[in-house]
């Protein structure tokens, strides 16, 4: 595997008081290193003193039966506070605040540079301490599942911004298929938008392509590319950053933005677009002249049909009864011709 330096600049203000303060950075620094889910971290433990601007490396392993997601990075705030008490006795207290960057790393193996921490005396009373810090993700094993696909609601509509659009801003409508694909690491997501918008310009077809993906804490799947990718191979600073994420009912929606990363504004904006599933029908042959069709059993309320040729309003409803497992449904066919046609249809 490939191992990736993570260079990061320590940026501080300092905070001035009445009384004094002072800052300083350490040439050690304690690792800050947290674990989310049954996993753990070596050879380094939280808490070891590492010598800064050195390259140091930790492995994420998961336990029996969970898998690694990824490493997450994190800002880290300790504040530490000295009260006197009644009686005269000097109170310690520390409090540890953690704070996703969002920035993910899927690689289990970690290599990065320790970096100095900044404490901030504020005065006798008050401590800060601010570092960095890594947060290995672990979760369920994800089992190898068929690609989902979605499309949007007929009515679906984004607002496109802009400073090279004669109003300023406009709504307009979005029809698109997304395929999305959690068998490779990162997963991967193929949007097919059949009027997709550009600087206010006129509706024109356009495929995009993830190149990273990472799933969040709270479930949320971010899918990041080139937005142009399609059309310029060579790469465009036209970018995409997507969310999707499952409501407590059910519907998957579409958060996030196409935009561009240059000198002017360009931005397209989804928000809380909600996504329909699409019955995806698997066909594979089992004998000279039969066929085995199944289906995932969520789409039990289609029926499958099949026809000699198309186009035609002509299909055939499959009498056969179908073969259930815990997720899938199937039926075996006798092919009538050598060439035969198969749908999935909600009546």
């Amino acid at each position: 595997m490939n191992k990736l330096v993570v260079n990061i600049m320590v940026v501080s203000t300092i905070a001035c008081f009445a009384y004094r303060s002072a800052a300083q950075d350490t040439p050690y620094a304690p690792l800050e290193v947290f674990t989310n889910g049954r996993g753990r971290v070596s050879p380094l433990g939280a808490g070891q003193a590492l010598e800064t601007w050195q390259a140091y490396t930790m492995l994420a392993t998961p336990e029996s039966g969970s898998a690694f997601y990824n490493w997450e990075y994190v800002d880290v705030l300790i504040q530490t506070t000295r009260t006197t008490n009644d009686a005269g006795v000097v109170v310690t207290n520390v409090q540890k605040t953690v704070t996703s960057k969002d920035q993910f790393l899927t690689d289990p193996k970690l290599v990065f540079t320790a970096r100095p921490v900044v404490v901030t005396i504020h005065n006798d009373q008050l401590t800060t301490t601010s570092a960095y810090g890594w947060r290995a993700n672990f979760g369920p094993v994800r089992e190898p599942v068929e690609p989902d696909v979605y499309r949007t609601i007929p009515g679906t509509v984004v607002e496109e911004r802009g400073d090279r659009l004669p109003t300023g801003s406009r709504t307009m409508p979005i029809s698109a298929t997304l395929t999305f694909d959690y068998s490779p690491t990162p997963p991967s997501l193929t949007a097919v938008i059949r009027n997709a918008v550009l600087e206010g310009g006129a509706p024109f077809p356009l495929t995009g392509r993830s190149h990273y993906a990472y799933q969040g804490t709270n479930g949320t799947y971010r899918f990041s590319g080139d937005y142009l990718r399609d059309l310029d191979p060579t790469g465009s600073q036209y970018g995409f950053d997507w969310d999707f994420s499952t409501l407590a009912h059910g519907t998957v929606v579409w958060n996030g933005a196409a935009y561009w990363g240059g000198g002017h504004i360009w931005h397209l904006s989804s928000s809380n677009l909600a996504l329909l599933p699409q019955a995806q029908l698997r066909l594979e042959r089992v004998g000279a002249t039969s066929v085995q069709a199944s289906w995932r059993t969520n789409f039990s309320d289609h029926v499958l049909e099949s026809a000699s040729a198309v186009p035609t309003d002509r299909w055939s409803i499959a009498t056969n009864p179908p073969t259930t497992t815990a997720t899938r449904s199937s039926v075996t066919l006798e092919m009538e011709t050598p060439r035969r046609f198969y749908r999935l249809r909600k009546p």
